[in-house]
């Protein structure tokens, strides 16, 4: 066994610094008191004080060393030059003490040598102690309560060198510093001993004196408090040689050693063959450790998960996924359940789940959509299933309103399908919200949407939108509510609808708005252009020259055209992008100041095209439910051709990519077609995707889950151009 008993009394430490825990300070009375304590060993007896409210902060400004144990507190609190203080504590099994820290308040600015002591009990001498380790730190007050540190005890040759600390001793630890240091220390009052974890605090004790102290101090422990410290432990364990079991240290353990504090006692109860301890897999909240024994385990905070188990076998880990997106790797089901997460499945991971963490799956009319956010799935008028669903595993399925030749019932799509004179409808309603569902004869009318706008469509398609419906009347005629216009003229505003607003030609001022609230800026409004440049100019001549009209009200001298904007997206999602980055999406840029919950994305009625070629202005769940497909934000068959050029298509690149096992299919539609043109992609001749052509002319789709193996992907107007890949691993 080592000689931990090397004394290195003087060597004077001055690198070491002083590891200090900042500590917040509530004075509960500032004014000085006298201390009066019927324990005539105490030192403080007689000395002014003061009582403080301490209460520490783990972790802010140092790291104290593993292992470590408080004693004592900082509450009464005792102001002097020239004085040691410290803890005696009796032990009862052998330990190493590697440093240890007592809480003090220096001026701040102050520098002070403080001398750090450990004294040990002489047999056959009650009282007398002898020093055994003293080493000297230079440190700078801080003018509150921090804990100062010797820093871990090391020999000349800067090596450790804890000191032995043997059953059956006493032993004083404390600090001491002279004249001209005037330190504060701190107090509990409690009675004492107390339990301590390799033997027990007797108390306080300490006297005065200018430091280096004697080499022996009589010393008494006054059982009325102790002072506040921290003392760093290492205990033995059990160190198995062979079949040999035997009290030692981890560093002088030539064999298997246990965790700290376990007896050969206790090691026989816990495994009667002796000798070497069996081991297996020790799991944790996060993360697994093979080849563990149940003491070191346990000691660790682990779950022993039995002998000779493994962390691949016995212990269920995965991602653990949160709504804001982020994720813990390796981790329980159990923990994640406890932070309030989603357990994504055994051996998942962060970086490779799918959907991605914050993500779910959103029910639409136009069906299931993948791994999009709950924020996203809202905005885009989904029901959104849920953190980490995905559209293959939801239980039960995407549920709407289904027409059939019996009545109106609340299904899937898929089963929806199989019932005759079937219609989808889509999600997000209820058969009872509808005046009329399931009749064959639709009314159609005008429908008030919530942001003041009027359509043409049917009562279910309103409904839909939560919009006001009048049957039989076109929306020159409704009485949707009226807010203020502004004209480029700069000096007119009128209060309308929107409809009438926009068809005489002005700008709508936004719901509830009135000409007394609303500035129409002499009809100007600021511009952006590709260059990010600005011109405050009428909305009209702004969009007439390809700029980007921010709205009444705005000018150059207010907008920076390169700051981001609400953007609404061809999906009906809305991003933040600068204005020419949001038209480059491809998408429509909003008004400055418009935040994307307040976008109103998803235009009601695209134009829906259908396979011969022929268009109607229809809601998207119409358009579905049609066997239509529609084109999109801003879209209107009185500009939308809904045939397509295959001259203008140049090929289709397909590319198959695997994760997690699972093969997802992508394929981009490389073209000289007009951007925003809508062409369905097909996979294998089905499971249509419609894209959108953006301003490169490209257009991409993709298909999850698909199977090993070559698939082809064709454009339902033009199948003889297609584009294949090969999904293997």
């Amino acid at each position: 066994m080592r000689d931990y008993r090397k004394k290195h009394q003087g060597a004077r430490v001055l690198s070491a610094g002083a590891l200090s825990v900042a500590l917040m300070v509530a004075t509960i009375s500032a004014e000085a008191q006298v201390w009066k304590s019927g324990d005539a060993s105490d030192p403080d007896a007689g000395l002014p004080f003061e009582v403080v409210d301490v209460c520490p902060e783990e972790g802010d400004g140092v790291e104290i060393a593993e292992g470590c144990e408080q004693t004592g507190e900082y509450i009464t609190v005792f102001t002097g030059p020239s004085r040691y203080r410290g803890n005696i504590y009796e032990i009862a099994q052998d330990a190493l003490l590697t440093e240890f820290c007592m809480q003090l308040n220096i001026p701040n600015g102050n520098a002070v040598d403080m001398y750090f002591n450990v004294y040990e009990s002489i047999d056959d001498e009650p009282g007398v102690y002898t020093k055994i380790k003293e080493v000297i730190v230079r440190v700078t007050g801080t003018g509150q309560p921090i804990y100062y540190c010797s820093g871990e005890f090391v020999d000349e040759n800067e090596n450790p060198a804890p000191v032995l600390l043997l059953a059956g001793k006493e032993y004083y630890v404390g600090c001491a510093w002279g004249t001209g240091a005037q330190v504060s220390y701190g107090r509990d009052n409690r009675s004492y001993p107390r339990p301590f974890s390799v033997g027990q605090t007797l108390g306080l004790t300490g006297g005065t004196g200018n430091p280096p102290l004697a080499d022996e101090l009589t010393l008494n422990a006054a059982s009325s408090g102790a002072y506040s410290l921290r003392v760093c432990i290492r205990q033995q364990g059990v160190c198995c040689v062979d079949d040999v079991c035997a009290q030692e240290f981890a560093e002088d353990c030539a064999g298997q050693f246990t965790a700290p504090g376990v007896s050969c006692e206790e090691a026989l109860e816990y495994w009667e063959q002796g000798c070497p301890l069996p081991e297996g897999a020790c799991c944790f909240d996060v993360g697994c450790t093979d080849n563990t024994n149940q003491f070191a385990c346990e000691a660790a905070g682990g779950t022993y998960m039995g002998h000779f188990t493994t962390c691949e076998d016995n212990c269920v880990q995965g991602a653990c996924c949160f709504l804001d997106g982020s994720c813990i790797d390796a981790t329980t089901p159990a923990h994640c359940a406890s932070l309030g997460g989603t357990f994504r499945g055994e051996d998942s991971q962060c970086a490779t789940v799918f959907p991605r963490c914050g993500n779910g799956s959103c029910c639409r009319t136009q069906g299931c959509v993948d791994d999009i956010s709950r924020t996203l799935c809202t905005s885009i008028r989904g029901t959104w299933r849920g953190e980490g669903t995905n559209c293959d595993d939801l239980n039960p399925h995407c549920i709407g309103v289904c027409c059939w030749d019996f009545g109106c019932d609340m299904l899937s799509p898929e089963d929806c399908e199989q019932l005759p004179g079937h219609k989808f409808y889509g999600y997000g309603k209820t058969c009872s919200d509808f005046p009329s569902p399931c009749s064959e004869e639709v009314q159609y009318g005008a429908c008030c949407v919530p942001d003041g706008r009027c359509y043409f469509t049917s009562d279910f398609t309103c409904a839909l939108l939560d919009g006001v419906f009048t049957p039989n009347q076109q929306c020159s005629e409704a009485n949707c509510p009226p807010q203020a216009c502004c004209y480029d003229d700069g000096r007119s505003c009128a209060e309308m609808s929107v409809f009438d607003c926009e068809r005489s030609g002005g700008t709508p001022g936004g719901p509830g708005s009135t000409c007394g609230t609303v500035d129409c800026a002499d009809g100007l409004e600021a511009c952006c252009f590709f260059n990010l440049s600005c011109a405050e100019l009428p909305r009209s001549e702004c969009l007439a020259n390809g700029g980007v009209p921010l709205g009444q009200g705005t000018t150059c001298e207010t907008v920076d055209c390169g700051d981001p904007v609400a953007c609404c997206l061809e999906n009906g999602s809305c991003t933040t992008l600068p204005p020419f980055e949001c038209l480059e999406a491809p998408g429509i840029p909003r008004n400055k100041g418009v935040l994307c919950q307040d976008a109103q994305c998803e235009l009601p009625v695209p134009a829906c095209c259908f396979d011969d070629g022929s268009c109607a202005d229809l809601a998207e769940g119409e358009c579905f439910a049609l066997g239509g497909r529609p084109q999109g934000f801003g879209s209107s068959c009185s500009t939308h051709d809904c045939t397509i050029n295959c001259a203008l298509v140049d090929r289709v690149k397909a590319k198959c990519k695997e994760r997690n096992g699972k093969y997802t299919f992508k394929v981009t539609v490389l073209s000289q077609l007009p951007s925003g043109t809508q062409v369905v992609i097909l996979l294998d001749g089905g499971s249509p995707v419609t894209g959108t052509i953006n301003n490169r002319g490209k257009a991409k789709a993709k298909w999850g889950n698909v199977a090993e193996g070559e698939h082809t992907a064709s454009l339902e107007d033009c199948p003889g151009i297609r584009g294949s890949a090969t999904c293997a691993p």
